[in-house]
């Protein structure tokens, strides 16, 4: 697993839910209503600061938040004071909590580094789930590293093959983190191995009702949600 340093963490903080990326949560509440899912007691895997915890809030009856870092779990305390967070304990089969009915994972595995870590994080949401329970995964295209988006770009060598790193530049914060490329198809088959059932993939693409900068984001989709049940 890719881990940001403290600096690194403070100043993705700062970003927002606009641009580009404001595309890997539009149509959360839109597909989860197509698919008549239900989130109820939800875990926020990859929270981060709590950025993404604010976009689902108000779709669950409660969130919990896992990081693997301590500082951003202490911004997401601050930020959202009644909602409880713990860290993520790469070596456990299983969160240290009660079962849940949903688990959302926004831009958290675009840094699983090998397919070991993404089927032993994917083993922890599995058995973290009730039956019937759901995991949507946000996570990059491609065409990140390739594309002219309003709010990230591709910062030397596109990647060629999966599990291959490369840098983003998120234009917002000023920021280049180090992603890595896995294609749907590769999450949905690891998760499949464990006993989740496919249910959608969707590539979310600009419209111009979304009042935001747009450049390729209208022809070329950033992110793709997968959606797998159990």
């Amino acid at each position: 697993m890719i881990e940001f340093t403290d600096q690194d963490v403070e100043k993705y903080s700062k970003s927002t839910v606009s641009g580009t990326g404001f595309l890997a949560y539009r149509d959360v509440e839109k597909l989860l209503s197509k698919l008549n899912l239900k989130p109820k007691r939800a875990l926020d895997l990859g929270c981060g600061s709590g950025r993404s915890i604010g976009v689902i809030k108000d779709l669950c009856d409660s969130v919990t938040g896992c990081d693997i870092s301590e500082l951003a779990l202490k911004n997401t305390h601050k930020s959202h004071p009644d909602v409880e967070v713990f860290l993520n304990d790469l070596s456990s089969k299983q969160y240290p909590s009660a079962k849940f009915d949903s688990i959302f994972s926004f831009l958290m595995f675009c840094h699983v580094d090998s397919l070991q870590s993404m089927s032993q994080e994917l083993e922890r949401c599995y058995n973290s789930l009730n039956e019937g329970g759901f995991l949507l995964i946000v996570k990059p295209n491609r065409a990140v590293a390739v594309a002219d988006f309003s709010s990230v770009q591709g910062v030397g060598t596109p990647p060629e093959l999966e599990g291959d790193c490369f840098n983003v530049h998120l234009k917002n914060v000023d920021l280049v983190v180090e992603d890595v490329y896995w294609k749907p198809e590769t999450i949905q088959q690891e998760c499949e191995k464990l006993g989740f059932s496919y249910l959608a993939l969707h590539q979310p693409l600009g419209e111009i009702a979304d009042n935001q900068p747009y450049r390729d984001e209208y022809h070329e989709s950033p992110y793709f949600y997968l959606v797998m049940q159990k």
